[in-house]
């Protein structure tokens, strides 16, 4: 899956976005109150792919276009995580290296809300 997040007041961006590539859908999600792992959060609206041909779009246009920096990082790790994932039959998926790259992608993102060994369940189905 392939998600980009903005603000409410980012919307006509996420539109743009929607529009330049012709698929995904967009979602959103109002603010919410603080709890005890995070604070206050704003009003936010996605742009999100998940059918695999259109993924590959993606990856196309960004190994044509590299995104710089940190976010260069994000998506190659990314990328990685992707490419694992779908070039590997669910019975062959070693959990251990899911669990790096998974690990690593959480690292680069700062998410920490799923711990990675939730993430490789879900991915595994255990």
């Amino acid at each position: 899956m392939f998600a980009l997040a903005l603000t409410k007041d980012d919307y006509g961006l996420i539109l743009k976005l929607r529009e330049f590539f012709g698929f995904g859908r967009i979602y959103w999600f109002g603010s919410r109150k603080p709890t005890e792992h995070s604070g206050n959060t704003r009003a936010k609206r996605f742009y999100r792919v998940t059918r695999m041909s259109d993924l590959y779009r993606i990856i196309k246009h960004f190994d044509a276009y590299p995104l710089q920096g940190h976010k260069g990082k994000v998506y190659e790790t990314w990328k990685d995580v992707l490419f694992y994932k779908s070039r590997t039959s669910l019975s062959r998926i070693d959990p251990q290296k899911l669990e790096v790259l998974l690990a690593k992608l959480s690292i680069l993102t700062n998410k920490g809300r799923r711990s990675v060994k939730d993430h490789a369940r879900a991915v595994l189905g255990r």
